[in-house]
């Protein structure tokens, strides 16, 4: 009925589109029935040379009529005798109508009492939503107070419980209440629930744990009193429960952290738990004067291949590369070099000069009272450095050299003569005090980038990252045993066969160029044997008869799986390995003597050695089974076929019809007709066999599908 038309133009340049156009202008102002308001700028319409012959009647003609105005006139709907208001601007809606009325007050007398306090605004006449929003102060008394204390809150807001402040109550606990609320001693039975709540502490005696300690009457006075003292159960990880004595119901938990050293060096933040602590996800550590490690800790790195930079004039330099254990003896002669201070390095000779605030004479009172010597307790001050020099770790704890060797067991790197001079280095094993880094004796720091005990630190950092390395392999083992077994699954075993032959240890044993002075310990055999397995596997998959390519290939992998369980002595892993081999023997190959005395001690070693893990003795005894089931029936094949030759011998019907089979499946013959007239038992088992009246027993069955059935038809 009435409509309102913005025309979108308004520029200098007298560009208004559309509207030059008549039959455009036609349809816009056709389309109003009682009332038309046109928005727009006269002043660019007339400036328009393609429309102004279009725009210049009509607003000539509107100018005539008093229909051509500068705002938009509006009249109050709540006033409107009042004089109509032009509205010309954005900002004379917000002052000139706010709430789209006029700029009289409301006045409203709400149900609440108070005036309204907007402005004229004919949205929400009875002003339902003003009276949720009123933020006079309350005028009422809350409902169950009978003091006659106001309601502070705001009008809008219900008055709830009576929050003013009485005098002091005394409680039926027999404490008293020093300023309680109004609402909380309004009857009787408030002041019951204020005393269950009573919070002053009294001595109690709990049941049955007998601890005596300090609690709040509410407690005390509960019908299942609630004992605070820590449980202090001993528990499996070596703490004792933190639990509250009362809410500990036998489920006891340890507060405390892990702080459990991992193979790398830094310390489990988790909270105490049973079982391994998992991945480390810390910065890696791995790091020396050349480069650093930008991974997380638990994923695999490499070790520098730079040349080492431990070198002195007493000792020469170390000719390995810098992630090699150290090849070179230490030396015990202090350093000569001159700190910024000019005085003489306190430190051991080979090492990087400390900063000048570690000098013995230049430093300050505190690190001059620092114990260095942890056997005598001798301080900095006190130290002979020409005697013992000091080496400053990487965290910046400093201790004397005789402290630092003992404490890195330098001793089982080198050999000394009864004197106790280095003259040789010892060879290490994979186990010998070497499983986790060394930390500060301060700070739990790992100690890292010590020159003096680099073959010390480079065989952990080593040993470190080849665990990481087998573990990432051990990742790669789950994602392939879920692969199927085809040619791409035979490509990433043989690769991760690959890196297993060449770990970490062997890098940095091929970048010494081979030396003797660099010992390589072999890859664990357990990825070996469960990559051997896979391999097999997947060419298994791949047969397609006994003998061909692929048959050949699953053979030796899973021999060399079976060898190198048997190196390892591993019993789980022996009885996998015999088992995979047996059953893909049996798959594709036919039971003769020569298979039997294959498979028969594979499966008999499993039997009589493996008893552990019952389901691959079962699975044993099954292979036994078949193999017996399969020379039974070479046996029978012959008793089949000399009976077949016998001659003048009047089975009489078919002859194929004889032959029956107990619940068991053994079978057995019938003569004459071959028609079951008595019962018997099966010299196999012990079944019920035959049966009565020409028909056998209903758990008897024909055996011409079964394995005379076979025998026969083979035979023609």
């Amino acid at each position: 009925d009435i409509v309102m038309i913005s025309l979108v133009r308004s520029n200098r340049g007298g560009n208004i589109g559309f509207l030059k156009e008549e039959q455009r202008v036609n349809v816009l102002l056709s389309r109003a029935r009682y009332g038309l308001f046109i928005v727009g700028s006269a002043k660019t319409l007339l400036s328009s040379k393609k429309g102004e012959h279009v725009w210049q009647p009509l607003l000539e003609t509107m100018e005539k009529n008093g229909q051509l105005l500068k705002g938009l006139p509006t009249v109050c709907e709540k006033h409107p005798d009042d004089s109509p208001v032009s509205l010309s601007k954005p900002e004379d809606f917000r002052l000139l109508r706010p709430n789209g009325g006029c700029c009289r007050p409301c006045g409203y007398r709400m149900n609440c009492g108070h005036a309204c306090p907007q402005m004229c605004h004919p949205i929400d006449p009875q002003h339902k939503v003003a009276e949720k929003r009123c933020c006079e102060p309350c005028r009422r008394f809350p409902p169950e107070c009978r003091n006659g204390h106001l309601c502070p809150k705001l009008c809008k807001d219900p008055c709830g419980e009576c929050c003013a402040k009485v005098e002091p109550t005394e409680l039926p606990c027999g404490h008293t209440a020093s300023s309680p609320r109004c609402h909380d001693v309004r009857n009787e039975e408030a002041i019951l629930n204020l005393a269950g709540r009573c919070r002053k502490m009294v001595q109690y005696a709990f049941k049955p744990c007998g601890h005596v300690r300090e609690t709040r009457c509410s407690n005390a006075r509960a019908k299942l009193p609630i004992c605070p003292a820590k449980c202090e159960a001993a528990l499996e990880c070596g703490h004792t429960c933190r639990k509250a004595c009362g809410a500990c119901d036998g489920d006891h938990a340890c507060g405390k952290k892990c702080e459990r050293i991992l193979f790398c060096g830094h310390i489990c933040d988790r909270n105490c738990h049973s079982g391994p602590c998992g991945a480390c996800e810390r910065q890696c550590e791995v790091r020396c004067y050349h480069s650093n490690c930008p991974k997380k800790c638990n994923k695999p790195c490499a070790s520098c291949v730079e040349r080492c930079t431990w070198k002195c004039k007493h000792q020469g330099q170390c000719e390995l590369v810098c992630g090699a254990p150290c090849s070179r003896l230490p030396c015990n002669e202090r350093c000569e070099e001159k700190l910024e201070c000019g005085h003489r390095c306190p430190s051991v000779c080979g090492e990087p000069c400390p900063p000048m605030r570690y000098c013995q004479e230049c430093c300050d009172a505190s690190l001059k009272k620092h114990v260095v010597d942890m056997i005598s307790l001798a301080s900095y001050e006190e130290q002979a450095l020409d005697e013992d020099p000091i080496l400053i770790l990487p965290c910046g704890h400093f201790y004397a050299c005789s402290t630092l060797d003992g404490h890195m067991d330098l001793a089982s790197a080198y050999e000394s003569d009864k004197y106790g001079n280095f003259v040789g280095i010892t060879t290490f094993t994979s186990d010998e005090k070497t499983s986790k880094p060394k930390a500060c004796i301060d700070c739990r720091c790992v100690i890292q980038n010590v020159k003096r005990y680099g073959r010390i630190l480079r065989f952990a950092e080593l040993r470190s990252l080849e665990r990481k390395h087998l573990m990432s392999i051990g990742r790669s083992l789950d994602i392939a045993s879920k692969q199927a077994r085809d040619g791409r699954s035979v490509a990433n075993l043989k690769h991760i066969l690959g890196k297993l032959q060449k770990g970490p240890m062997h890098r940095v044993y091929e970048a010494c160029g081979g030396s003797a002075q660099v010992e390589v310990n072999p890859a664990p055999p357990g990825p070996y044997i469960r990559t051997y397995q896979l391999l097999g596997e997947s060419y298994q998959k791949m047969t397609a008869s006994a003998g061909d390519e692929n048959y050949l290939l699953a053979l030796k992998y899973l021999e060399l799986a079976v060898d190198k369980a048997t190196e390892s002595e591993s019993h789980k892993s022996g009885a996998q390995s015999r088992l995979m081999l047996s059953s893909f023997l049996l798959n594709y190959s036919t039971v003769t003597d020569a298979l039997k005395e294959e498979i028969i001690p594979m499966l008999d070693w499993i039997i009589n050695h493996h008893v552990t893990f019952n389901d691959l003795k079962a699975e044993a005894n099954r292979l036994k089974e078949k193999v017996k089931a399969a020379d039974n029936t070479k046996i029978l094949s012959e008793v089949v076929r000399a009976m077949n030759k016998v001659d003048g011998y009047d089975y009489g019907g078919s002859w194929s019809s004889h032959w029956h089979e107990c619940p068991n499946g053994h079978p057995y013959f019938i003569g004459n007709c071959g028609g079951a007239m008595e019962e018997g038992i099966c010299l196999e088992c012990g079944e019920a066999v035959g049966g009565s009246g020409h028909r056998l027993l209903a758990s008897n069955r024909s055996n011409v599908g079964g394995i005379v059935g076979e025998i026969l038809r083979r035979d023609g």
